[in-house]
């Protein structure tokens, strides 16, 4: 399926899975009603290196992230971490928020433009342990992202 964000790429999801182009810039794909979501944000458009990107998102309030480490999504070499909190947290310069204490995973990968692009793994379905089931099927996914040329 084409995403239709910016930058444009393509992925496979599961059967079942839903897509959703929230806007230009913010791309979902998930089970059920949010029960498992994959965000791909790209609302934070200042020029930044993958690093820049990932000390600010960690710097987010309520945040406590776990150690980063290497990501690739579609080919494209990012930074990492997992993170939880003990109450819903908002990503500031993106708006993306969660809506209760949950854990998640944060990844940042170079947009081809010199920004970067966010991509939030979620369970709201089971906020604390859904992200066990999440992340593995997460990398598959990953491994199906086509970035295309603008």
């Amino acid at each position: 399926m084409d995403a239709g964000f910016d930058p444009p790429f393509s992925l496979r999801i599961p059967a079942r899975w839903k897509s959703v182009l929230r806007d230009v810039s913010a791309f979902q794909v998930y089970a059920g009603n949010e029960e498992y979501e994959i965000t791909f944000d790209h609302t934070y458009r200042h020029k930044e290196s993958v690093a820049h990107a990932v000390r600010r998102l960690t710097a987010t309030a309520g945040l406590t992230a776990g150690p980063v480490r290497d990501v690739v999504i579609g080919l494209r070499r990012g930074k990492g971490f997992s993170a939880g909190s003990d109450a819903a947290v908002m990503f500031g310069d993106s708006g993306f928020h969660t809506n209760e204490a949950s854990r998640l995973e944060v990844f940042a990968v170079p947009a081809g433009d010199g920004t970067t692009i966010t991509v939030f793994l979620t369970a709201g379905g089971d906020p604390m342990h859904g992200l066990d089931a999440l992340a593995p099927l997460a990398r598959r996914i990953f491994k199906t992202v086509t970035w295309q040329a603008r």
